[in-house]
């Protein structure tokens, strides 16, 4: 396997854990923590560190990253119970 297979392989490890749990809110902080352990960083469509709001009760993004290989996907759905159920992996 290559090396961004790898790093892509324990990111997504790690998402998966993640996604496997329901949340009160969106986790970025933990989904970014996953990539950034791996040394990739997510990144705005300018190239500077992802900043922004996540909005809507069902919904996704595509993230770029530091490595131009890496591609981080989010989706999300508030459940009636008003928990989020995740899934997020890296491609």
């Amino acid at each position: 396997m290559s090396e961004i297979g790898s790093i892509r392989k324990r990111i997504n490890k790690s998402l998966y854990a993640i996604s496997k749990i329901y949340h009160p809110e969106i986790p970025l902080d933990k989904i970014f923590g996953a990539l950034e352990t791996e040394g990739v960083v997510p990144l705005q469509e300018d190239g500077t560190r992802w900043s922004g709001i996540l909005c809507g009760d069902n919904a996704s993004m595509r993230v770029n990253t530091s490595n131009p290989k890496i591609f981080l996907y989010v989706g999300w759905y508030k459940m009636p119970s008003g928990n989020y159920e995740i899934n997020a992996y890296v491609s």
